[in-house]
């Protein structure tokens, strides 16, 4: 063991700063109770590793004592940095990643205007789940424009009947009641897409019933169709959140609004998200077909100007069809509003 006299070297000097740091972190977010569990689980381990790697430094040094109390601090001390280090690795790469998606480049979301020269389409693209102030400058965009006479289509898959919305799930796999979406945002730390704060009583809700998007599903071959027993993510979401301190739930809603950021950014993960998550035919139909209403709603309507509060997934697919019945549709001009602050 070192004496009293000796000093410290630069390295063990950082090796212990390592720690300390990691120590830091885990009493910011945890606090005592789990620290210490943190720090029995790291001497659990790191005595276990050390009885196995005995037998391969006895073969090596045959003076070499299992319970020599320096043997003992060499090994508790290297392996409580190695941990610290990978841990603090692990931590500053997360961190990083997120700080630059919600602080250094956010995901704005586009809002296209689109015109055939006859007539001129706004498409606000939109999320479910956002920051209040989305919805806010959404609401102001929407108002403005109306003013200056456009006509507002909306999204929002009509009621159907309870028949209608049990097939919706069991194809879907999951529970969609009112809550999902409310319960889901309170992970991000932000709310979910209300259409009553900017939907005015003039505007026209252009989307399919739930009727209708099963009677189309239905129609698909029966072996393309898949179906599994109903998950309610509701309670698994409120357990999530009750189980979490607060410092836990923040760092929690801090990833997942940088996660919400980069899958905003990259078409490529918003596609194979539409066409490789869940029940592909029925991501078709709940794609597909509401696309082609949308766009011979857009194509039928005699007011010339129109705003479009979609999600942002449907814009390319609506374009095509636009441009399939019409050349002469082109993009004008794109804004952006931030989505997640």
């Amino acid at each position: 063991m070192r004496s009293e006299t000796s000093t410290l070297t630069l390295k063990e000097k950082l090796k212990i700063l390592l720690i300390v740091i990691l120590a830091i972190i885990f009493w910011y977010i945890w606090w005592i109770y789990w620290s210490i569990d943190f720090i029995i689980a790291l001497s659990f381990y790191s005595l276990f590793l050390y009885t196995l790697i005995f037998p391969f430094k006895k073969f090596k040094d045959r003076d070499f004592e299992f319970f020599n109390a320096e043997n003992l601090w060499k090994f508790a001390f290297a392996f409580a940095y190695r941990m610290s280090a990978f841990l603090i690795i692990i931590f500053s790469i997360l961190g990083w990643f997120a700080y630059y998606q919600n602080k250094i480049s956010p995901a704005m979301m586009p809002i296209y205007e689109i015109s055939n020269w006859d007539k001129t389409v706004v498409f606000h693209s939109m999320s479910h789940i956002a920051s209040p102030e989305f919805y806010t400058e959404t609401k102001k965009y929407v108002e403005n424009l109306e003013k200056s006479g456009y006509l507002l289509f909306y999204e929002g898959v009509k009621p159907g009947t309870k028949e209608s919305s049990l097939k919706f799930d069991k194809a879907l796999w999951v529970k969609f009641d009112k809550d999902l979406y409310k319960n889901m945002s309170k992970l991000y730390g932000l709310v979910n897409q209300d259409n009553s704060i900017f939907v005015s009583s003039w505007a026209k809700n252009v989307d399919l019933s739930m009727d209708e998007i099963i009677a189309l599903y239905d129609k698909i071959p029966s072996q393309n169709r898949l179906s599994q027993e109903v998950v309610d993510v509701n309670p698994l979401i409120n357990a999530t959140l009750d189980s979490l301190n607060p410092k836990e739930l923040e760092i929690l809603r801090f990833l997942n609004k940088a996660i919400i950021n980069t899958i905003i950014k990259n078409w490529d993960i918003q596609d194979a998200m539409s066409q490789g998550l869940g029940n592909k035919a029925l991501m078709d139909t709940i794609f597909g077909k509401r696309n082609d209403n949308l766009a011979a709603s857009i194509i039928e309507e005699k007011q010339k100007k129109i705003v479009i509060t979609y999600g942002l997934l449907h814009f390319k697919w609506v374009l095509e069809l636009l441009q399939k019945n019409d050349a002469n549709w082109k993009i004008k001009k794109v804004d952006y509003s931030q989505v997640v602050r």
